[in-house]
């Protein structure tokens, strides 16, 4: 399985998902091929720019399946965990990860301080961006079990469920009280 292939899939399903909430997306990667990283967080930032004093508020969600060692053995690296860089990110990662853990019943592998990891990895899809940001990892390729599950549509789609039920979740906790 290619990585995009699964990045893809849900990131499509999950726009689909969020349009039907009444939530604003721009998927930043709508080409039928991955691009680059640097490609992703430029478009981020001229959206965000174009934005200017309109005091639009912008999420960023770095979609992944993940990897340990090189790749190329099954080993028994398991879980799903989000990651973030700011304190907005914080709390809207724990969404995610809240979500993505209950839907999948995958290992929950959150950590005490997701932003110790971010930082020590130093991504690039999180440092970059203007926007309030999270990578998710939705589980491991390089897990015979998880990759078994990566490849499906049933669990591509719990997967874009859960990460809409996370987003909205963030979004209604920024909402002012009524």
């Amino acid at each position: 399985m290619r990585e995009w292939e699964f990045n893809n899939t849900v990131a499509r399903q999950l726009l689909d998902m969020l349009q039907k909430q009444g939530i604003a997306c721009i998927y930043l990667n709508p080409e039928d091929q991955d691009i680059s990283l640097q490609q992703r967080v430029h478009r981020e930032l001229e959206i965000w720019r174009a934005a200017g004093d309109a005091k639009v508020s912008t999420l960023l969600l770095s979609i992944h399946a993940n990897a340990a060692g090189m790749g190329e053995d099954f080993n028994p690296a398991n879980g799903v965990e989000t990651l973030f860089m700011s304190k907005t990110g914080r709390i809207f990662a724990g969404a995610i990860q809240k979500h993505l853990v209950e839907a999948t019943g995958l290992t929950d592998r959150s950590r005490e301080s997701h932003h110790d990891i971010a930082t020590y990895y130093d991504l690039f899809m999180l440092r970059k961006t203007a926007s309030v940001s999270a990578l998710v990892e939705c589980g491991f390729m390089t897990n015979f079990s998880e990759a078994l599950k990566l490849r499906t549509p049933e669990f591509r789609s719990t997967v874009a469920g859960a990460l809409c039920r996370g987003i909205v979740e963030f979004i209604e906790s920024r909402q002012p009280a009524a």
